[in-house]
């Protein structure tokens, strides 16, 4: 059995139908393949003579080429019939009942629409006799305008009549014409016995003339009150006549209310021949039936989507099985020839791992001989003080500003990685040391020592290992 691994899933459907054929055919199979002679991959990972060959460099290539094209089939569930049959049988049993339903909504809507016709045929009448009333209404209402605008009027020309007899009274001495008369008399007497003076004879005469003229505003005083009273009179009469319009108007109004409530009445149900509602009712029994019809085509679209849904699960479960087949008899192949690039790996991986190693331990004694060169020239520093968030390319850049800087290192706890405190830092030329302690050494400095603190910078002191790497260093020649 053989498949491309570019063929995908398509080729291990194939695969395995040809490994699951029938047993004639698998016999037939069994025979080829083990007729076939053994491949060279294959044959040479055999021991020969006791020696075991290495599988070469291109036997890895096409193990990683064989996983990076062979993917497993996407699991795939087997169908559950018992399910799919009780989802039918629910859907069905659903879609019965509101069948079931919209036949006695139909029903209950042709009796409902014998109490429309009747409810309807009530609110007709009442309608007419609602236009009626407003008739009446409107004209009652009218003739109550008239008579406040009368009214009104009238009021108007009683205030207009009163100001002016109150004009006159108050240009009038007195009110009626027999005390204006009398004192006239009383004037004339007091001419004809006394004897007065020229000046006051004079102004006698004048308010006797003033006199006889009042007559005539005493007579036009006492016309303005008899109309003005008459005008009361006629609006008594005019006030009694509108409160007897309001009155009417109100008993109308009242009639009104009650055939509008009888017309609620009937429209709610109340005294409605069926006892209910029936333009509501038949509005409601259609709204439903709506919905049910719609929830029967809805169901029976969900009964058809089941059943695709169903069918393409099946379909898709046989490829899947198809395909896992050939997927297996491949996978196991490639497993063998896997384990093999694995251990020709690991080889490779621990040889670069030794290499690693060595290159690291020469780099490290290269920068141990910097370091010890550099304290024998007097051109490495000892920094004391530093913060524990303290870095090299802040030591690094705080002493670059005296000369070329060839190594820092601060010194940390191996658990936390934070610093300890101290540090060491490598100029190039002990000139450039010995200034950088003069300038830094007991001050503070941002961003290096704690706040507050102060930087301990000096020539870092020689050790016993110091000593002795100098001391092979007099030796050499």
């Amino acid at each position: 059995l053989t498949c491309s691994p570019m063929n995908g899933i398509n080729g291990h459907a194939e695969a395995a139908a040809q490994e699951v054929a029938t047993p004639g055919a698998r016999a037939k199979n069994t025979k080829q393949q083990s007729a076939k002679p053994k491949s060279g991959k294959e044959s040479s990972n055999k021991q020969s003579d006791g020696v075991t060959v290495q599988p070469s460099n291109s036997e890895v290539t096409d193990v990683v080429e064989d996983e990076k094209h062979l993917t497993p089939p996407q699991p795939v569930a087997e169908p559950d019939s018992q399910e799919f049959n009780e989802k039918m049988n629910t859907i069905r049993a659903s879609i019965n009942a509101l069948e079931s339903r919209v036949t006695e909504v139909a029903a209950e809507i042709a009796k409902v629409k014998e109490v429309k016709d009747a409810q309807h045929a009530g609110l007709q009448e009442l309608k007419t006799e609602l236009s009626s009333l407003r008739s009446v209404t409107s004209r009652l209402a009218q003739d109550k305008d008239d008579l406040n605008d009368q009214l009104r009027k009238m009021s108007e020309a009683i205030k207009a009549k009163d100001q002016a007899a109150a004009k006159l009274r108050k240009e009038l001495k007195f009110r009626t014409e027999e005390e204006t008369d009398l004192a006239i008399q009383q004037l004339s007497i007091q001419l004809e016995t006394s004897t007065l003076e020229l000046k006051r004879e004079k102004e006698i005469m004048k308010e006797m003339k003033k006199l006889n003229s009042d007559k005539e505003q005493i007579r036009q005083y006492h016309a303005i009150l008899h109309e003005s009273q008459a005008m009361r009179a006629g609006h008594e009469d005019l006030f009694l006549q509108r409160q007897a319009k309001s009155n009417e108007l109100a008993v109308v109004r009242e009639q009104e209310r009650m055939v509008l409530s009888r017309m609620d009445d009937l429209r709610s149900g109340k005294g409605a021949p069926g006892g209910f509602n029936a333009f509501e009712r038949t509005a409601t029994l259609q709204d439903e039936r709506t919905r049910l019809i719609q929830s029967i085509k809805e169901a029976r679209a969900a009964q058809q989507e089941l059943v695709v849904a169903f069918k393409l699960k099946q379909a898709e479960y046989r490829d899947y099985k198809k395909a896992q087949v050939g997927y297996e008899a491949r996978l196991e192949r490639i497993e063998m020839r896997k384990r093999r690039a694995e251990a020709l790996a690991r080889q490779e991986r621990a040889k670069e791992e030794r290499r690693q190693r060595d290159a690291e331990r020469r780099e490290t004694k290269r920068r141990e001989e910097q370091r010890m060169l550099a304290v024998a020239q007097g051109c490495q520093l000892y920094v004391g003080g530093l913060t524990i968030r303290c870095d090299d390319e802040a030591l690094r850049a705080h002493f670059a500003r005296f000369g070329e800087v060839t190594d820092a290192l601060v010194i940390r706890e191996p658990d936390t990685k934070l610093s300890r405190g101290f540090a060491f830092v490598t100029l190039a030329t002990e000139a450039a040391a010995q200034e950088a302690v003069r300038a830094c050494n007991g001050r503070e400095a941002a961003g290096l020592c704690h706040q507050y603190g102060r930087l301990q910078v000096r020539v870092a002191s020689k050790s016993k290992m110091q000593k002795e790497f100098e001391a092979k260093r007099e030796r050499r020649p």
